[in-house]
């Protein structure tokens, strides 16, 4: 196992132009292993064996086995897969997608009856009742664990292609509901991380063409960015921290908040004032700017007057 996640570190890492992986798979344990270690490892640095540091994003899914009610809430902290229970992976969890699927239909992903699709489709702001909880390492890593998942993404009840093999007899049923025999359901974590994976393809794309980051940002920002532009899927959800169940960890991401124009952003240094709506700050590709324990960065950020409103200021600080 440990050698075949050597593998797919490595040879991601080697290969040319790629900055993002996606894992829709996990193991069946949700205690922080040596799969988990090595993970985080590998964000920081995927060929250990070369001269200055590797990073690579991990995306991870969040695992199936929330045990939470078709509402959204309930189910059990600490149930979110290895090595998605990682430190410096970004761990997904699945969001509903309003569908009101009839309950004559299946859920895809088990290929039997699902009793309750019209409840597991009938809301957009409804983390998935299967869609792993954090916290993770709770009563190890202090009393109320970790804070995990990171990000909830759409994963119950998407359309997917239809493999022409596939001759479940009860999944004619949804391909009928479809229109199309090409089409089915699926549900999972697993669907939910791809989306994480392919918007943050996309933001690759679009600081590689509009502010020349061609070797991609550092997996710490990419998850910064991710956090600080998500929202809070709806009010049956809230951002504590301290909270030993976590549904939906930060929210839900989306492009137009992540990269909203070429203009909106600036990368500050401490060599001068910058502007911009998003201001980001990057560690160094070649280790100039660290901290170590007992020294610091100071930077000023002027926030403009918004004649008779507010203007917030959100700082999101991420790290390997």
């Amino acid at each position: 196992t440990n050698y075949g996640n050597t593998w797919l570190i490595t040879n991601a890492a080697l290969a040319t132009n790629i900055f993002i992986v996606n894992n829709s798979w996990g193991y069946p344990v949700s205690t922080y292993d040596i799969n988990s270690a090595l993970f985080d490892e590998a964000v920081r640095d995927s060929l250990p064996f070369r001269t200055n540091n590797q990073p690579m994003t991990h995306v991870f899914a969040a695992g199936n086995g929330g045990g939470a009610n078709s509402g959204g809430l309930g189910g059990a902290a600490d149930t979110i897969a290895s090595p998605g229970n990682g430190k410096n992976v970004i761990t997904v969890g699945a969001s509903e997608l309003f569908r009101l699927v009839p309950n004559s239909l299946i859920s895809t992903n088990t290929g039997t009856n699902d009793p309750q699709a019209n409840a597991h489709s009938d809301s957009f702001s409804q983390v998935a009742d299967f869609s792993g909880r954090g916290n993770v390492g709770v009563g190890i890593e202090g009393t109320a664990g970790r804070f995990k998942p990171d990000l909830v993404a759409p994963g119950a009840y998407l359309v997917s292609l239809r493999a022409s093999t596939f001759t479940n007899i009860q999944e004619t049923d949804a391909q009928n509901m479809l229109g199309s025999s090409q089409w089915r359901y699926e549900s999972g974590t697993s669907i939910a991380a791809c989306k994480v994976s392919g918007l943050l393809a996309l933001m690759q794309e679009f600081f590689s063409v509009n502010h020349g980051r061609t070797n991609g940002l550092k997996p710490a920002l990419n998850k910064a960015l991710l956090i600080n532009r998500a929202q809070s899927l709806g009010p049956a959800y809230d951002f504590a921290v301290n909270n030993t169940l976590t549904h939906q960890g930060w929210g839900i991401p989306s492009l137009s908040n992540t990269v909203p124009s070429t203009t909106a952003f600036a990368f500050l240094t401490n060599n001068g004032p910058v502007s911009g709506r998003i201001v980001l700050v990057d560690e160094s590709a070649f280790v100039t700017n660290h901290v170590a324990s007992g020294q610091y960065h100071s930077f000023d950020v002027s926030i403009p007057a918004i004649p008779g409103g507010t203007n917030n200021l959100k700082i999101t600080l991420a790290w390997t």
